[in-house]
Formats: structure tokens, C-alpha cells, sequence
């Protein structure tokens, strides 16, 4: 019986929206999905994004439909849709379409805008609930950021509603339609003793190169492109892809903030109200105590820092709990490898703590995105257990680590052997 009642659901939403216009619309949906990397997202009617929605959704007996907040529902109540988590501003629910090209299930991942989740700018001073403006910039700067950059380790927007209704808070409702990572965040996958211990070292080495070829695609300015820092970059916004060698791609780009690609150095300049965008305990304290200074690269590169701290620790950031740990500039607590990882090559291990040290250190000792590449990859290689390269390999990749004690290239050996 609750089978029939879900293809009543389902049956509805097509009647409410007609038949050729949907199949149009899945079509150039589907063909953004397969299509190179700068195809443009589609917009699509909130009908359309409720449909796709219902379409995972779990049916439920009348006391369970009166026990339920509404926005977990189905427009009429009478089915649980299947809940993801929550990104900024929004609530994220799982969606799937039948891809006419393939003649496969198309699994989605479809943001809600919601009316009561804290503003996520970091203001100490005012800490106030996003307003209606707060809402409509994020959502659009989401949507401007992922149209204009397309990148394998960035997530892919297939579709949006601009402002389809007002919620009773007086809110514009909007939807934001994504692929699917079904790997989940990778705060998740490091929160679960199983799914941390599916995370080699060599998965999180590729884990941590791929989010940094995403930031220096996002910072390159290439192919006339504007260069944009993400400014929210932490583990809760990167999610996984299944399988042995999880692919990363980073989330959550409303924050991210844009600058003319003829500046010569990286730098965003911020409000009129100075607020310090990001989350706390990921934004770099130099943008933090000098907002009116602007977002520079370095200022990501710190944020790195705490990321590859979580990826080698295992620990996070902001915490209460056994996982918790606190990384902070010229204070980084990066002594232990995360057991659940497997075996570390000790000589690995010294020059992974070494790298998140310098991201962490002052902004003039910081390397540059591609430098760190650069080490990634040759660390990378060492924990792969067929390859048996010269030590020497590793100490001529590593420039001079200036300020955390290892001023020589003679002080770089005896710390890898």
C-alpha cells in the first residue's frame, strides 16, 4: 500500500507538470552531466526539482507524517525525503532522474534553501541569522562560481531554481542541483573508524592533490577566467566518490569570492562591512585580525594547512569530542599519523608534518600551491608499496623549510632517512 501511495506522489508531479517540457529539460540536465567541462547548468521550475526529490523519498504512516518537521517532507506530506546533510544555507536532499542518454538512474544532490541556518560569514562582533540579501548572494555567487569553473575536482552544478516561492519567514525558496558524490564528506569518512580505515595513505595523498589542483585552477586565472578563492575550504566541504581511489571535489562555493585576473597579486578585497568570511578555526588568523587587508592565496593555503593536519591526523578541527584536535598557526599538533590509515614510512611521515607545518607557519614562509603539489605527489609515491625510489629523490623536491627548524639541505636528509 505505501508503494501505491509513492506512485500517487510521483504521479502527481507529473500532472502538475507537463510531460514534454520535463523530458525537455531532463534531456539538456543530462547532457550538462556528460558533457566537457564547460557546459552551463540548466534552470529548471521547482516542480521539476520536487519531483526528482520524491523520487527517493520513503513513504510514511500518518503518525510519522505528524512527527516529522515539514521541510523533510513531500508537498503533501505523506513521504520522508531522504536526507543528505546540510550546506550552507541550505538543507541537502538525495534526487535521481532517468538519463535518456544512458538509460540509467542519474543520482543527485539537491540543496533547499533554508530560513533558520546561522549566517556562515564570521563576524565576532555581530553573529546574526542570514538574512534574506545574506541568501540570495550566496546562492547566486554559488551558481555564477560553479557556471565559470569547471574542474574534475570541482562539483558539478546541473541545474538550479532562481527564487521559485517565499517561505513563511519570508525567505525566497531556491533549489541548487548537483551531481551526486556518493562517497559522502570527507569529514564523514573520518569520523567512521571503517570508512577511515578505507582511506590509505596513498587515497589521502590523491585526496589532498586533488582539492589543491582545484584551488590553483580556482586561482589561476587562466583562459581569461576571473581568479576566485573558495574561502570556506575544510573537510565538511569535500565530499568522495566510491571505490578504491575515492576522487575528491570541493563544495560549497558561495562564499567564494572573485577578482579581476589583471591584479598582480592574488588578493580580494572585502566589504564595506568587513565581516571575515569562512569558518573558524580554518580561516587564516593574519585575515582574521586584518580583514580590511583582503583574501590572499596564502590565506588559502593556511586552510590547506588544517586540512592536510585533519587527512594525516585523522583528528578534526572544532570537535568536542574523541576526534577533536586543535591546529593553529606556529602551534600545529601533527606528531602522529593516523593509525587507521595503515603503516607510514617514517621518513614520509617527518616530511608530510614538515609540509602542514609550513602551511601553517606565517604567510611569507608558506609555499605556493604548486610547490606543494610538487611534494604531495613525490610523498605520494613513496607510500605505494612497489616503489623502492632514492631517498634522494624526495630531499631535492623539498625547498628550504625555513622557520620550523630545518634551515639546510643537510638538516632535509637526516630528517627523511
Amino acid at each position: 500500500m505505501a508503494r501505491e501511495k509513492g506512485k500517487e506522489e510521483i504521479a502527481k508531479l507529473i500532472e502538475d507538470f507537463p510531460a514534454k517540457e520535463r523530458n525537455r529539460l531532463t534531456l539538456k540536465v543530462c547532457e550538462t552531466f556528460g558533457s566537457p567541462q564547460h557546459s552551463l547548468p540548466v534552470e529548471v521550475p521547482s516542480e521539476l526539482c520536487d519531483y526528482w526529490m520524491a523520487k527517493c523519498s520513503t513513504q510514511l504512516t500518518e503518525t510519522e507524517q505528524n512527527s516529522i518537521p515539514s521541510e523533510y517532507l513531500t508537498n503533501d506530506r505523506k513521504a520522508k525525503l531522504s536526507f543528505l546533510g546540510e550546506g550552507a544555507y541550505g538543507k541537502v536532499f538525495e534526487g535521481k532522474l532517468d538519463n535518456p542518454i544512458t538509460h540509467t538512474e542519474l543520482r543527485l544532490a539537491v540543496k533547499v534553501t533554508s530560513a533558520d541556518l546561522q549566517m556562515p560569514g564570521y563576524d565576532p562582533h555581530n553573529p546574526n541569522v542570514v538574512s534574506a540579501a545574506d541568501l540570495e548572494a550566496s546562492v547566486h555567487k554559488e551558481i555564477v562560481v560553479l557556471s565559470a569553473f569547471r574542474h574534475a575536482n570541482i562539483i558539478k552544478l546541473l541545474a538550479y531554481c532562481w527564487k521559485s516561492s517565499t517561505l513563511s519567514s519570508g525567505l525566497p525558496r531556491m533549489y541548487l542541483v548537483y551531481e551526486l558524490a556518493q562517497g559522502g564528506s570527507l569529514e564523514k569518512q573520518l569520523l567512521d573508524d571503517n570508512l577511515a580505515g578505507n582511506l590509505t595513505w596513498e587515497n589521502r595523498l590523491a585526496i589532498a592533490r586533488g582539492v589543491g589542483s582545484a584551488l590553483r585552477y580556482m586561482h589561476s586565472g587562466d583562459e581569461g577566467r576571473a581568479i576566485a578563492f573558495h574561502r570556506d575550504l575544510k573537510a565538511a566541504n569535500i565530499v568522495l566518490s566510491t571505490g578504491l581511489n575515492p576522487s575528491p571535489k570541493l563544495i560549497d562555493c558561495g562564499l567564494a569570492k572573485f577578482i579581476p585576473t589583471s591584479d598582480s597579486v592574488a588578493t580580494v578585497p572585502t566589504s564595506s562591512r568587513c565581516k571575515v568570511w569562512g569558518t573558524p578555526g580554518y580561516i587564516c588568523p593574519e585575515y582574521c585580525s586584518n580583514s580590511r587587508g583582503g583574501y590572499q592565496s596564502k590565506n588559502e593555503v593556511y586552510s590547506f594547512g588544517v586540512l592536510l593536519a585533519e587527512l594525516f591526523t585523522g583528528k578534526l578541527q572544532n570537535r568536542c569530542d574523541t576526534h577533536h584536535s586543535s591546529f593553529r598557526m606556529g602551534d600545529v599538533k601533527v606528531s602522529q599519523p593516523d593509525s587507521r590509515a595503515g603503516v607510514l614510512p617514517e621518513n614520509v611521515h617527518q616530511a608530510i608534518r614538515a609540509l602542514t607545518q609550513r602551511c601553517l607557519a606565517e604567510s611569507h614562509l608558506r609555499p605556493d600551491l604548486k610547490q606543494i603539489d610538487d611534494m604531495l605527489a613525490l610523498y605520494q609515491q613513496k607510500c605505494r608499496p612497489v616503489v623502492h625510489a632514492d631517498i634522494t629523490d624526495l630531499v631535492q623536491i623539498i625547498p628550504p623549510l625555513v622557520g620550523v627548524g630545518l634551515e639546510n639541505h643537510d638538516a632535509q636528509r637526516s630528517l627523511l632517512t
